[in-house]
């Protein structure tokens, strides 16, 4: 199945993948709107009037967000995808890396908030139903829903952490305990041995 396949794909590069063609999207979109709303407006003075009230630091920042998005996601696709273990069996990453991952992360989920609220509301650059309004909302969610995955995997490997020094723990107390069952053990066989030579 379709959620087979994608579980089948190393650590978080699905998410990578999708968030890098909606923001590849999303950049064409917002370009395209920026660049041609002045001709295609002409005999809709509606739209005329919306896209003019459209200041040119929103359009700056729908435009900054999705081009740093776009290489920042395309890069983690292709190392989540091509990056090779030592042992060649399992795809795994350092712990320097996933706490750069999560900050990048949170970085998107902190510029595109913004932008979906500011862009897709009315008056907004993208807040008429089309390209640039979907595939902002597209994007955002993705952003949220990798950032969330990133979130639950990293509270798993703190409960991994935390069992592991658990066993860890309950090893070295078995550790103890034979120890001490050996010495008392041996003292109680040392103590016959000289009961014994003394009779």
């Amino acid at each position: 199945s379709f959620k087979t396949f994608m579980d089948s794909w190393p650590n978080r590069s699905p998410g990578w993948l999708f968030m890098s063609a909606l923001a590849l999207a999303c950049l064409a979109s917002v370009v395209d709107l920026f660049k041609n709303w002045e001709s295609t407006s002409k005999d809709s003075p509606y739209l005329s009037e919306l896209y003019g009230r459209v200041t040119h630091a929103e359009w700056v920042f729908q435009i900054f967000v999705a081009s740093f998005t776009l290489p920042v996601a395309a890069a983690f696709s292709l190392v989540e995808l091509f990056r090779v273990s030592r042992i060649d069996i399992e795809n795994t990453k350092s712990d320097r890396e996933n706490i750069i991952e999560g900050f990048i992360l949170l970085l998107l989920v902190m510029f595109w908030i913004p932008v979906v609220i500011i862009a897709t509301t009315p008056g907004g650059s993208s807040s008429l139903v089309g390209n640039a309004y979907f595939f902002t909302w597209f994007t955002t969610i993705v952003v949220i829903e990798t950032f969330v995955w990133w979130i639950r995997d990293w509270r798993k490997g703190i409960h991994e952490v935390v069992r592991m020094q658990e066993e860890e723990y309950r090893r070295a107390q078995r550790d103890v305990i034979r120890k001490h069952k050996q010495r008392k053990k041996a003292a109680a066989e040392d103590a016959k041995a000289a009961k014994n030579q003394s009779n």
